[in-house]
């Protein structure tokens, strides 16, 4: 199965394009995915949250699949539901984390990629078994509610005059080994094309690639409007046993863009990046960003 997207233009830098997505020779508005996300809300019982808990919901989920109702390590088998999501033996992942704090609770997302799709009733059946079992970031917790349904195709999403794009967690994107304060358009199209195309070649071969052809945006479209900060956030990681504290660092805020000029279409790639996150660090939390169109 092969997608791929055309993009032809008379004028790179006005970037007039008619944008075609095909998948077997079949044109479609919108790229195919398989996944599943599950979401749960956490009611800390008046404790604080940090405002980015990306990566303690990741420890609060590893804990619920690997240790069991009397808070003993359960056996590493190689098909259990912690092996084959948290422990996947590539730098590539086949899940992603998203968690942040939602007035008095704390909303967190799990997404789950290609074929590990199959494990969400084990994940599902731990939260539920284990409530109240361990805590959240050493705070007693509730579940007020949790939701999972399943995702086979990116959403249509169809830009407008201007384009504003919300960093809701720490998103780090590099070029040439420093952090992108203000991304260009371009760059976040092209985040959001390797993000798809290196989770589906991995973990849903049947939906990869997706191509872009002639992408050559460079700084175009113009930036607005901007209020973005900086974010350096202290992360607990454990690796072979070895407890490590890391500092992440990542911008939050809002960048609005010029895209008049822009084939609608290419929100379209931007929801698959708003998906499944972009840049560094997505298993972390890191990469969260949503986009909001304006028509003239």
């Amino acid at each position: 199965m092969f997608m791929h997207i055309h993009l032809k233009g008379k004028n790179i830098l006005q970037g007039v394009y008619v944008i075609q997505i095909k998948q077997k020779n079949v044109q479609r508005t919108n790229p195919a995915f398989n996944s599943s996300i599950i979401t749960v809300d956490i009611n800390l019982r008046n404790d604080a949250a940090p405002e980015f808990c990306g990566d303690i919901f990741r420890g609060f989920l590893g804990h619920a699949l690997k240790f069991n109702q009397d808070n003993y390590c359960e056996p590493d088998t190689e098909d259990s539901a912690y092996s084959r999501i948290y422990k996947a033996d590539n730098d590539i992942k086949p899940y992603a984390v998203l968690s942040f704090k939602n007035e008095d609770l704390v909303t967190g997302f799990l997404k789950i990629h290609g074929d590990r799709r199959k494990y969400v009733p084990s994940v599902l059946s731990s939260l539920y078994e284990k409530e109240g079992v361990y805590n959240f970031n050493g705070c007693k917790y509730e579940i007020g509610g949790i939701q999972a349904r399943t995702m086979n195709e990116i959403p249509e999403y169809n830009l407008g005059d201007s384009t504003t794009v919300n960093f809701i967690t720490p998103t780090a994107l590099f070029e040439k080994g420093r952090l992108m304060q203000l991304p260009a358009f371009s760059a976040l199209v092209t985040a959001s094309l390797r993000s798809f195309n290196r989770t589906a070649k991995k973990y849903d071969p049947g939906n990869y690639p997706l191509h872009v052809e002639d992408l050559e945006f460079d700084n175009y479209p113009e930036i607005l409007d901007f209020d973005i900060r900086t974010n350096s956030i202290l992360v607990h990681s454990r690796k072979n046993r070895e407890k490590k504290n890391i500092v992440f660092t990542g911008i939050t805020g809002s960048i609005t863009y010029d895209t008049s000029g822009v084939d609608p279409g290419l929100g379209t790639i931007l929801k698959a990046g708003e998906y499944l996150q972009i840049g560094k660090n997505t298993t972390y939390g890191f990469g969260g960003f949503y986009v909001a169109s304006a028509k003239a």
